[in-house]
């Protein structure tokens, strides 16, 4: 055996195909484009038989007989593919792919067109080193391809345990392993790979909308929000009591993902409530009435800890609610493994 080391250019020595892909492969995890605008399949200007594909980079793996690594193609400038067989009768499905001859080395655009049929399939592609791009679905009597018969089937490249793109590209990420992380472009989400799928690092503020039980918010309003950070979910929200509330004699509001924790146990003081007539603040306590639903409590008041303990948010407690009284929240806590996943 042989140590070698890849001092390009620095030992006088000439490289071979072998060579290269062996350096592609030491720099990338898996095959696909390395950033979301590449190789972007697009229509003609003016529509016609062919489609553009843009300008960029992607890494396809060698799986062809004998060969191994990847290959690194890049594209300086927007390439025409070859023309698009017209459909008559019937509707067809064709896929187009950028590939590489595993004898000379050469990529090209390859159109792997499908039959023509009343309800056509999409072709079985034979390639061994490719990349698939489009796939394009042609309706009957089509001359000219257009944007809207395109579905783009780019998968992200990643490279140093890491990638980038959207999420709709994460979903045809094959192979992904243990400790790879992912930036989704259109949710602004990290992900990070268990072993088994992809979990949530962190993710903006969602809103959401919980379901309300005993109370009736009529023309009240209700607003929360929610993230997940890895295995933790934080939440918080207000409502704001209308003229058509009704109180009834508990408050439960629906989790915005479903809990670990245990239940039927006490969080904590994790929020409030304001009584707008007189000013009074009252602290609100969270108890966890079940894993998909927690019930807010009102602590008596803010200065009677042991004046009547901790009850339940209701019609007249801490007080008699009323228009414009105001009841907030905020708290964190453990997730299920299903909810944590992307």
């Amino acid at each position: 055996m042989t140590l070698a080391a890849y001092a390009w250019g620095q030992d006088g020595g000439t490289y071979n195909e072998d060579d290269m892909r062996r350096l592609a492969d030491s720099l990338f995890d898996l095959p696909g484009i390395v950033a979301p605008a590449h190789l972007l399949v697009e229509q003609q200007a003016v529509a016609g038989p062919t489609l553009k594909v843009a300008a960029g980079q992607v890494v396809v793996s060698a799986a062809g007989a004998g060969l191994g690594g990847k290959y690194h193609l890049w594209n300086d400038a927007s390439l025409n593919t070859g023309s698009f067989t017209p459909t008559s009768g019937n509707g067809r499905k064709d896929r187009l792919i950028v590939r590489v001859n595993g004898t000379t080395g050469v990529p090209d655009l390859h159109i792997v067109e499908g039959v023509a049929s009343g309800s056509p399939a999409e072709p079985t592609i034979t390639e061994d080193n490719y990349e698939e791009l489009a796939l394009i679905t042609l309706p009957p009597s089509t001359t000219d391809v257009i944007g809207a018969y395109i579905t783009d089937r780019r998968r992200p490249a990643f490279r140093g345990g890491r990638g980038y793109g959207t999420a709709a590209m994460l979903a045809r990420v094959a192979g992904a392993g243990e400790a790879l992380q992912f930036r989704t472009t259109d949710s602004d989400r990290l992900l990070v790979h268990d072993g088994t799928g992809w979990k949530v690092l962190d993710e903006p503020w969602q809103s959401y909308t919980p379901t309300v039980g005993g109370w009736g918010i009529g023309n009240g309003t209700i607003s929360a929000r929610s993230k997940r950070v890895g295995d933790i979910c934080h939440t918080y929200g207000e409502i704001v009591a209308g003229g058509t509330t009704t109180f009834g004699a508990a408050l439960t509001l629906s989790l915005p993902y479903n809990t670990v924790g245990p239940t039927s146990a006490h969080v904590g003081i994790l929020g409030g409530a304001t009584d707008d007539s007189t000013a009074v603040a009252s602290p609100l306590g969270v108890y966890m009435a079940s894993s998909t639903t927690v019930m807010l409590l009102a602590l008596a008041g803010v200065t009677q800890f042991n004046n009547g303990g901790i009850r339940n948010a209701g019609a007249n407690v801490p007080w008699t609610w009323a228009t414009n009284d105001k009841l907030w929240w905020r708290f964190s806590y453990p997730i299920s493994a299903a909810d944590a996943r992307a």
